[in-house]
C-alpha cells in the first residue's frame, strides 16, 4: 500500500473557507464520523479507511462534490492518507 502525504488538513481548511465547518473537533465528528479528538489523536498519523469513506459520503451530502471526488479517488487507490 502506497502512502500519500496529502494532509486531510487541506480538506478541512477548504471546508472552513466554504463555511461548512468551524473547528477541527467538529470536522472529526461531523465529517469523519469519529470522536472530537480524532484528527489530533491518530496514533500513526494516518486516517482510517472507514473515516475516509464517511468523509466522502458527508462531502457528497453537503454538496462538496469536488472534494468528495478527491477523497473517493484516494480511497479507491488504496493509498494511506496522512492527516
Amino acid at each position: 500500500m502506497k502512502e500519500r502525504t496529502f494532509p486531510l488538513q487541506e480538506i478541512y481548511e477548504k471546508l472552513v473557507a466554504r463555511g461548512q465547518v468551524r473547528s477541527l473537533r467538529r470536522f472529526s465528528e461531523s465529517f469523519l464520523g469519529k470522536a472530537p479528538n480524532y484528527m489530533s489523536d491518530t496514533r500513526d498519523g494516518f486516517i482510517s479507511p472507514n473515516a475516509l469513506i464517511h468523509l466522502a459520503k458527508r462531502l457528497r451530502e453537503t454538496g462538496q462534490i469536488d472534494l468528495a471526488h478527491e477523497v473517493s479517488a484516494m480511497v479507491l487507490s488504496g493509498e494511506k492518507v496522512a492527516r
